[in-house]
């Protein structure tokens, strides 16, 4: 008789402990899909910005380069 109830316990604890493993497992998962499209997020935006910063400078030489052709246009004369 006691054997069939420790039997029966060892059996709910070893199938209770596979599912918490396995929400564990579930859950870890999730994690790991939130941080990875959280780190795609984050690169797309770094993308823009840095995009953004190449304009900036390429505005600002745009810029630099009128303001030599002036320079040079009224020493010239």
């Amino acid at each position: 008789m006691w054997q069939i109830v420790l039997t029966l316990v060892f059996y709910l604890w070893l199938f209770s402990t596979a599912y918490l493993l396995f929400r564990h497992a579930i859950g870890a998962g999730a994690q790991a899909r939130k941080t990875t499209l959280l780190l795609a997020d984050s690169n797309m935006k770094l993308a823009e910005s840095n995009a953004k910063s190449a304009q900036a400078a390429h505005d600002a030489a745009q810029a630099a380069l009128k303001l030599a052709e002036l320079l040079e246009q009224r020493h010239a004369s």
